[in-house]
């Protein structure tokens, strides 16, 4: 269950997602016909010091922290802390008055969020597909290297 943060920790994790963190909508599921592909919504912060990503574990009371790249000869081992679908989105709506730099892509997660109700797995409607199939390329175009996010 999420964790009510302080403002100052919110204003640290704003900092820490609009610096290392993600916002995405991926493609989940086996389904080969792409307009019956489930999407879902994932906030990720990727770091080679452990201990923060711990740190956010504990203090968001959500998500959860794996290896995402064991390092190499040159290399320093990563990690990454993961929040999905609900509790990302409950967890951005606090950070929303401290972000900075990733502002339109927490626009568009609640957004997608919204698409789906309150009351979880359901049939969507086509128009509700394509819509959010549309939020998926708005916002990985948003997360392009290089790509239109601007400091406001």
């Amino acid at each position: 269950m999420l964790n009510s943060l302080s403002k100052i920790d919110a204003a640290y994790i704003a900092g820490i997602v609009d610096g290392e963190g993600c916002i995405g909508i991926y493609r989940t599921g086996g389904h080969k016909r792409k307009d019956a592909a489930r999407l879902s919504l994932r906030l990720t912060v990727g770091s080679t010091y452990k201990p923060l990503l711990n740190w956010l574990r504990s203090t968001t009371g959500i998500g959860g922290v794996c290896v995402h790249s064991s390092g190499g000869e040159r290399n320093k081992p990563s990690w990454e802390w993961q929040a999905r679908g609900r509790q990302a989105v409950e967890l951005l709506f606090q950070l929303v008055p401290y972000v900075v730099i990733k502002e339109k892509q927490i626009h568009i997660a609640c957004e997608f969020a919204n698409s789906m109700g309150m009351g979880g797995r359901h049939e969507l409607t086509p128009r509700t597909v394509v819509m959010r199939e549309k939020m998926a390329q708005a916002i990985h175009k948003l997360n392009r290297r290089g790509g239109i996010n601007a400091v406001r």
